[in-house]
């Protein structure tokens, strides 16, 4: 996949319950990712994301987020915090309750 950004159509899919952004070029995602308040899946691994956008956390729903990098676990942990259904897809990702 080749997409340098998230099309702003996706983010007024209200209804949408999973998002496969895996594999592309997307330097950022969009803050209105947010607007998915029925979002349970989220895949963003394999882009060029430092770290996936704070406002994931107001992704309540969110139970499943195959994110960008394990080196960002202040996200993880604010994530986790946030949206305590939040299941990591690996144990890299997983970050050490001390650094929380």
């Amino acid at each position: 996949n080749q997409l340098t950004s998230v099309p702003a159509a996706i983010c007024r899919l209200t209804n949408l319950t999973k998002l496969n952004l895996r594999r592309n070029q997307l330097p950022s995602a969009p803050a209105e990712i947010c607007r998915l308040t029925n979002l349970t899946k989220l895949n963003l691994r394999r882009n060029q994301l430092p770290s996936a956008p704070a406002e994931i956390c107001r992704l309540t729903n969110l139970t499943f987020l195959n994110r960008v990098q394990p080196h960002t676990p202040s996200l993880l942990c604010s994530l986790t915090r946030h949206v305590p259904c939040l299941n990591h897809n690996s144990a890299q990702q997983q970050a050490d309750s001390s650094a929380c």
